[in-house]
């Protein structure tokens, strides 16, 4: 369990999509749709991603689902374009399209390519972009910022849109038991079902919803309440002022009372020296 990295809230994720560049937002995007680790998301072919943007097109969707496959551990994942990722990954095609890239080696121990054929950066670069984001978004940070945190953002929004254990770990990548593989393809159409609503729900960067329908909901109850306590204060205010004008005429009474007992004490002395003499 990792308890030293920061845990990336939408808000956070929404803040750093704002003021991201177009490559930016690619990388965010397509890291916030796919789910996957760092190097996955860097390791896709430039032509396999443009093939799945023109598909998506032609095809009038805006969400576009794929087969794939973990080469870490060879679990089959069920990859998922949503618009978002979509819109800034047909963005960066075009905006990179001519721009040439770095020398991509290849590492000796894992053949893996060090730089990324699509977004010309390392798995290292890819952590300094969250990093300088969440610094100008003025993230509160609580922890490390680390790219394979937004694979637990999605695990977390999947959860919370109601998606069960083995649907999102089909779209993750990670393991489902041997006895439970011969029902990827109805997992397949579960999540394609319920995935648009998690999307519009949990997991828009642009325009979260549910969070902006939330907040109008907790700020029309705050409303309400506010201006419960106005009229309590006003209740109190003519209470008070009317407890204040009786306390008034209650020490005029006093007053002129005071002065019938000194006037009649007076009469009174004055007919008792008067009966004495």
């Amino acid at each position: 369990m990792d308890l030293d990295s920061h845990n990336f809230s939408n808000g956070d994720l929404s803040k750093m999509f704002k003021i991201a560049n177009n490559k930016e937002k690619a990388v965010l995007a397509l890291g916030t749709s796919l789910g996957w680790e760092v190097s996955a998301v860097l390791g896709l072919p430039r032509k396999q991603l443009q093939s799945y943007v023109d598909r998506a097109k032609s095809e009038g969707k805006q969400f576009y689902y794929f087969l794939s496959q973990r080469s870490k551990t060879g679990v089959p994942r069920l990859g998922v374009l949503n618009p978002l990722a979509l819109e800034w990954a047909e963005k960066w095609l075009m905006e990179s399209e001519n721009t040439p890239l770095r020398k991509r080696k290849v590492d000796r121990f894992t053949q893996a390519r060090v730089v990324s054929d699509l977004f010309d950066i390392t798995e290292e670069g890819a952590n300094k972009i969250l990093r300088r984001l969440a610094s100008e978004a003025h993230i509160i940070k609580t922890g490390r910022i680390h790219f394979h945190k937004l694979r637990s953002w999605v695990m977390s929004g999947l959860s919370r849109a109601g998606f069960n254990e083995f649907q999102i770990k089909f779209v993750v990548g990670k393991a489902i038991p041997s006895c439970d593989l011969t029902y990827l393809h109805t997992l397949q159409l579960e999540i394609s079902e319920k995935y648009p609503k998690a999307y519009e729900d949990y997991l828009n960067l642009e325009t979260p919803v549910r969070a902006v329908v939330d907040l109008s909901k907790s700020l029309e109850e705050k409303t309400g309440e506010i201006e419960i306590l106005r009229q309590q204060i006003s209740e109190l205010r003519i209470r008070n002022d009317s407890s204040e004008q009786r306390l008034r005429n209650f020490e005029k009474f006093m007053g002129k009372f005071d002065e019938f007992v000194n006037n009649q004490q007076s009469v009174f002395d004055k007919a008792k020296n008067n009966a004495e003499t």
